[in-house]
């Protein structure tokens, strides 16, 4: 009797313990992509220099689908950005991860700078 009180103690609390990690980890996930969010639209921003292109993204935390609009909410498709916006969002989005990252990472790219008109280059070797 004794040893099957103490297996059900012991699932218990090793069923609760999986429900709070559980619990932790998706309000982390949930708090790294508002930090993520933020700072895709600051480095976006700086490297664009459109600040009515892209005011709002909005990653799900479950699908990690990403959401842009503009400065009157309008939803974006990234499509409709231009090559050269598309690029300069990669850019940004590498920017961001790098900086809410714990860990330095290495990046090599085969002509990161190819779709950006020649404004757009000078500014970006700038900054």
């Amino acid at each position: 009797m004794r040893n099957h009180k103490k297996q059900r103690n012991s699932k218990y609390s090793s069923n609760r313990t999986r429900m709070v990690l559980s619990t932790y980890r998706d309000a982390l996930t949930r708090q790294k992509l508002r930090e993520l969010e933020k700072k895709l639209i600051q480095y976006f921003a700086q490297l664009c220099h459109k600040e009515d292109l892209l005011t709002q993204v909005l990653i799900d935390p479950e699908t990690f689908a990403v959401q842009f609009r503009d400065v009157h909410g309008r939803l974006l498709s990234l499509a409709s950005f231009s090559a050269g916006e598309r690029q300069l969002y990669a850019l940004a989005l590498l920017q961001a991860l790098r900086a809410i990252g714990q860990r330095r990472l290495s990046l090599v790219m085969d002509t990161p700078l190819a779709l950006l008109d020649e404004e757009y280059r000078q500014r970006f070797l700038r900054e």
